[in-house]
């Protein structure tokens, strides 16, 4: 299984796997075993460290399996202020 994320309407990616492509940073890929009775399963996070509002979009997450079955999915990112420590 492979999983891909990518900003909406950029056509490089972020992270492919584990390898990250983003020039930023910030940006961060995370994959851990899922909370569920499942063993196999993981959960594949995209993570921005230091968020600030340029980041604010839709961002999206592809996974394609062995079986050349795709699925895609869009989270949406709203920042909706910064703390200043």
């Amino acid at each position: 299984m492979q999983v891909t994320w990518r900003r909406e309407h950029e056509s490089h990616p972020l992270t492919v796997g584990l390898d990250i492509f983003a020039s930023d940073a910030s940006i961060a890929v995370e994959s851990v075993p899922s909370s569920t009775e499942r063993s196999n399963v993981y959960e594949w996070r995209l993570v921005i460290n230091s968020v600030r509002h340029q980041d604010a979009g839709v961002y999206h997450c592809q996974v394609t399996a062995k079986q050349a079955r795709r699925r895609s999915f869009d989270v949406r990112l709203h920042v909706k202020g910064i703390n200043v420590r």
